[in-house]
């Protein structure tokens, strides 16, 4: 199916669509005619219209104006003095401004440093503190944990008593070994 006539170029496409129209030019249309034809290119079916005739809308073209440059304003010795002159004050203005911010941030980061050593110093100081605290807990816990079990006192008993017999005429010591063994296992006192 041809949608282009052999006769039209690229370039009347691009015109065309240029000018607004949907695509190419329809066949048995003229250059000036915006009307769709009703009939049907050979091998497709006619499609019904509401109407005979449909318009096309163009758009206006709209013209190219070339950009044009502005020429430049030309001053007056006067006026380039005024202006050099504000340049001047402004540019005074702001060293003094940003000398005074700069000394305003070195004041803030010596007391931000000072404010910094004194923290960390009263940091270690309370450190040492609960260090040495904590070392003195442990070494009362360690001198109350043997006491507090009530077990270790029948198991020190059972270390300090010699339940070997020494010779055979010594007391039999069986029946003290098994009271020892059941009341360091029972914890009872």
């Amino acid at each position: 199916m041809d949608f282009l006539n052999e006769s039209q170029t690229g370039q009347d496409i691009n015109q065309n669509s240029f000018n607004g129209n949907a695509g190419p030019a329809l066949p048995n249309s003229e250059e000036g005619d915006n009307t769709i034809s009703s009939e049907a290119p050979s091998g497709v079916p006619a499609m019904p219209q509401a109407s005979e005739a449909a318009v096309i809308p163009q758009t206006p073209q709209t013209p190219q104006i070339p950009p044009q440059t502005a020429a430049p304003v030309q001053q007056s010795s006067a006026t380039i003095a005024v202006c050099q002159a504000a340049k001047k004050g402004i540019d005074a203005r702001t060293a003094e401004i940003d000398a005074k911010s700069r000394e305003k941030e070195r004041q803030l980061t010596e007391a931000a440093q000072a404010y910094l050593k004194e923290q960390n110093k009263m940091r270690e100081e309370k450190i040492k503190e609960v260090k040495a605290k904590h070392v003195k807990e442990q070494e009362v816990q360690e001198k109350q944990k043997p006491c507090s079990d009530e077990n270790a006192v029948w198991v020190n008993v059972g270390k300090m008593v010699a339940f070997n017999k020494v010779n055979k005429y010594s007391k039999n010591t069986e029946r003290m070994r098994s009271i020892l063994g059941k009341l360091s296992q029972s914890g009872s006192g």
